[in-house]
C-alpha cells in the first residue's frame, strides 16, 4: 500500500519459485513463475486465491494481455496465446514460433510486438492462427520493446532504435 509514500505497508505476498514477469487484467495476475502461469485473483489484496495455473514449455520471459488474450514469450520456443476470457480456464489458441529467442513484449492496436534478440516481429492474431504481418532485423541484440500508437522501440543495449509500424 503506498498510499501514504512516506511509510508504504506490505499488503500481501504470492510466492513463487522463478517469477520474471507479471501482467494484470482486471482482478486477475497472470505471473510467468518459472515455466508456469500462475492465475491468482487479487479482488481482495490481503488474500489472493489462486484459480489456475498453465503449464508451458519453457522458462516465461514476458506476458503481455490485450483483448482478452494472454501472450507468453517462451524465449526459444516462440510465443503462446491463449484466450482468457474465463481466467479459470484459460484455452491454448496457437504458438508462433520466431527466429531466434522471443524476450519481450508489448500490445498496441491489436497487434504484438516482439523483440526477438536480433530483430522485431510484429504478430497479429486473425481469429485462428498467430500471423507474423511485420519484421525488422535491427542488426543489434533487441533487448526491449515499448509501442506507442503505431511507433515501436526496440531498446538494444547502446541504443533505442524507432520504428513505425505500417506500409
Amino acid at each position: 500500500n503506498i498510499s501514504d509514500a512516506q511509510n508504504p505497508s506490505l499488503v500481501s505476498t504470492i510466492n513463487t519459485i522463478n517469477a520474471w514477469a507479471t501482467v494484470i487484467h482486471d482482478d486477475i495476475i497472470y505471473i510467468g513463475d518459472d515455466n508456469d502461469i500462475q492465475i491468482y485473483n487479487i479482488s481482495n489484496l490481503s488474500s489472493p486465491t489462486v484459480i489456475g495455473t498453465i503449464e508451458t514449455s519453457n522458462a516465461i520471459k514476458d506476458l503481455a494481455i490485450a483483448n482478452d488474450l494472454l501472450y507468453i514469450a517462451l524465449g526459444s520456443d516462440g510465443i503462446n496465446i491463449y484466450d482468457i476470457i474465463s481466467p479459470q480456464n484459460p484455452q491454448y489458441l496457437d504458438n508462433f514460433n520466431t527466429n531466434t529467442m522471443a524476450n519481450r513484449l508489448a500490445t498496441f492496436d491489436n497487434k504484438l510486438a516482439v523483440s526477438d534478440w536480433e530483430d522485431v516481429d510484429v504478430l497479429e492474431w486473425n481469429g485462428t492462427s498467430l500471423l507474423q504481418v511485420g519484421y525488422k532485423n535491427t542488426g543489434n541484440r533487441s533487448m526491449a520493446i515499448a509501442t506507442k500508437d503505431e511507433i515501436i522501440y526496440s531498446a538494444e543495449w547502446a541504443s533505442v532504435q524507432v520504428f513505425e509500424y505500417g506500409e
